[in-house]
């Protein structure tokens, strides 16, 4: 997610492509076919993302108060995995 947050130019947001739906605040999924894209911290970082609730998604844009509201949104649930955020 830090990656997420620092690299922030690197992703495509719904908003600007898609019209304002309730998906607007998730990242665009990378149309590829290659695994290694699968397997990289930029792909998995959009998949964890777009499972987060709006309104961390809200602030991405400010980093430190991203990270921290993240952070204490992980450690309120208290997920033993992210297997077990994904399925939530």
């Amino acid at each position: 997610m830090r990656f997420l947050s620092k690299n922030l130019e690197l992703y495509t947001i719904n908003s600007t492509i898609n019209f304002n739906t309730r998906n607007k605040l998730q990242l665009q999924n990378p149309s590829t076919i290659l695994t290694i894209h699968w397997k990289g911290a930029y792909y998995d970082s959009i998949k964890i993302f777009n499972k987060m609730p709006d309104y961390i998604a809200e602030l991405a844009l400010r980093i430190k108060c991203f990270i921290s509201h993240m952070k204490k949104y992980l450690t309120d649930k208290a997920f033993y995995s992210i297997e077990e955020h994904m399925n939530s």
